[in-house]
C-alpha cells in the first residue's frame, strides 16, 4: 500500500526532470495539475518551485552529512528525494519534521531500495535535529555566486539581498482580463460568484491579482490571460496605432494586449520557432485578437511596407523572472548574456530597416542586467543618430519608470522585473 502522498510523488517526478534532465517546470506543473484535485495544486507548485530554487542551499546542507563524491553517485531520484526533504524541513513550517522525513523515506523506497531508504532516513533525521546554516549569503539564499555578485554590482548589497529574498518566494498570480470578450465588471462578478478573491490594479486597468489559478475554478479561458504585472505594463509605452510589428512574438501576451488596447491596428507577429508560432495563433483565436502570426527569423526578415510601431520584446537572460522561473538561475551563465546582447543588437539593426520615418520602436526585456538594458540602449542611440529616446513617464505612471525608461521593480509588487525604452525615428 502506498504510504506517500500523490502530490509529493508528482513533485519528485517534476523536480527530477527539471534539475537532472533540463526540462522546464511550468509545462510539467500544468500537466500534473490536471491529475490532482484543485486544492492540491498549490502544494505541488510550492514543493516543485521551492525545491528547485533551494538546490544550492540543500546540496550544501546534504554535503555536511554525505561526502560530495558519494552524493553525486546517488541516483537522480534519491538526490531529488533528499533535496525535497531538506526544503520541507527548513522552509515549509506547516509540515512537521516527522512528516517531511517519513514521506521522504517512503519515496526513497519507491525510487530506490531499502538501503537508500535507510540513508534518507538517517540523513534527514540528523538534519532536522541539527539544522546547519551556511555563512555565505548567496548559499543561504541559494543563488549562484556570479549572480549574487551581479546583483550587488547593479543594485548594491542591501537591494541585492531583497531581490534574492523576493526571488525565493512563491510566484504570485496575475491575469489580464480580456476586454475583447468580457467587460471588467462582469469579469469581477464571475470571480466573486466562483469564490475567487481578487485585487484590481489602478494601472494597468486590466490587471488583476488572484489568489487562485482561474482555470482551476472553471473560468472560461477566453476571458483572461495569465500574464505577469510587469509584462502588462509594456504595451502602454507603445501607444499602438497603424501598422504594428512584433519581432519576437511568443508566447503572445504582449501583442495580444497591444491589439486589445487598439483593435483598429494591423498587427503582425514574427516567431522563430514553428511550434510556438502555432501556439500563438491558437492564443490569438482564443482571445479574439486579430494578430497575423508568421514563422520566421526577425534578425533578417523583410516586408514590402514599413511599420508605424515596432515592438521588440527581446530574447534576454530572463533574470528578472527568477521568482516565476525557478530553474533559470541554474541554467543562465555570464557568457550567455554576452551572446544574447549580440542577438539583441542584430534584431535592433533589422528593426531600423522596417520602421517608417516618424515611427516608434519599443525595446523591452525581462532582465535586470545593465548590459542588456541600458547598455543596448546606449549602443543603439550611438549607432542610429536619427532616433531619439522618448521618456516613459510621458506615457505611463511614474512609479513604473526610472530615468526615462520603464522599470518595473518586482520587489514592490510581488511580480517579475521588466525594462523598456521607447525610441522615436526622426
Amino acid at each position: 500500500m502506498r504510504k506517500y502522498s500523490k502530490v509529493r510523488y508528482y513533485a519528485i517526478l517534476v523536480v527530477k526532470e527539471v534539475l537532472e534532465e533540463g526540462r522546464w517546470a511550468n509545462k510539467l506543473l500544468t500537466y500534473y495539475s490536471f491529475k490532482l484535485k484543485p486544492d492540491e495544486v498549490p502544494f505541488l507548485s510550492i514543493l516543485v518551485n521551492g525545491t528547485v530554487k533551494y538546490k544550492l542551499f540543500s546540496d550544501w546542507v546534504l554535503k555536511n552529512y554525505i561526502k560530495s563524491e558519494k552524493f553525486e553517485k546517488l541516483t537522480p531520484w534519491i538526490r531529488t528525494v533528499l533535496r525535497m526533504g531538506v526544503y520541507q524541513i527548513y522552509f515549509l513550517h506547516k509540515v512537521p519534521d516527522y512528516a517531511a522525513v517519513g514521506e521522504s523515506v517512503e519515496l526513497a523506497k519507491r525510487f530506490g531500495h531499502r538501503g537508500t531508504a535507510g540513508l534518507v532516513n538517517a540523513v534527514l533525521k540528523n538534519i532536522a535535529r541539527e539544522r546547519p546554516w551556511p555563512e555565505e549569503v548567496w548559499i543561504r539564499h541559494s543563488h549562484p555566486l556570479w549572480l549574487y555578485d551581479l546583483l550587488r554590482e547593479t543594485f548594491g548589497n542591501g537591494k541585492a539581498l531583497r531581490i534574492m529574498e523576493h526571488n525565493n518566494k512563491p510566484p504570485e498570480i496575475f491575469v489580464r482580463v480580456n476586454t475583447l470578450k468580457i467587460e471588467r465588471e462582469r469579469f469581477e462578478n464571475l470571480l466573486t460568484e466562483m469564490g475567487v478573491k481578487f485585487r484590481r490594479f489602478p494601472f494597468p486597468p486590466v490587471t488583476y491579482h488572484l489568489e487562485k489559478l482561474p482555470h482551476l475554478v472553471g473560468l472560461s479561458e477566453e476571458f483572461y490571460y495569465v500574464q505577469d504585472l510587469s509584462s502588462q505594463v509594456i504595451p502602454y509605452l507603445l501607444d499602438p496605432e497603424g501598422r504594428i510589428l512584433d519581432m519576437a512574438g511568443a508566447p503572445g501576451g504582449k501583442i495580444s494586449h497591444v491589439y486589445q488596447l487598439n483593435p483598429d491596428v494591423f498587427a503582425v507577429s514574427v516567431e522563430l520557432h514553428l511550434s510556438r508560432a502555432k501556439e500563438m495563433k491558437r492564443l490569438s483565436e482564443r482571445l479574439g485578437a486579430g494578430v497575423y502570426v508568421i514563422n520566421g527569423d526577425s534578425t533578417y526578415i523583410s516586408f514590402r511596407s514599413g511599420f508605424d510601431r515596432i515592438l521588440l520584446d527581446a530574447p534576454c537572460s530572463g533574470l528578472g523572472t527568477l521568482r516565476r522561473h525557478a530553474e533559470l538561475r541554474w541554467r543562465m551563465r555570464p557568457e550567455r548574456i554576452t551572446e544574447l546582447v549580440e542577438i539583441q543588437k542584430k534584431l535592433l539593426k533589422n528593426a531600423v530597416t522596417l520602421l517608417k520615418p516618424g515611427g516608434v520602436l519599443l525595446y523591452s526585456t525581462c532582465t535586470i542586467t545593465r548590459e542588456e538594458n541600458e547598455g543596448v540602449v546606449n549602443w543603439f542611440l550611438e549607432n542610429f543618430k536619427d532616433f531619439r529616446l522618448e521618456r516613459a513617464e510621458d506615457f505611463i505612471p511614474v512609479e513604473f519608470t526610472d530615468r526615462g525608461f520603464i522599470f518595473v521593480d518586482g520587489t514592490n509588487y510581488g511580480s517579475d522585473f521588466s525594462f523598456g525604452a521607447r525610441f522615436r525615428r526622426g
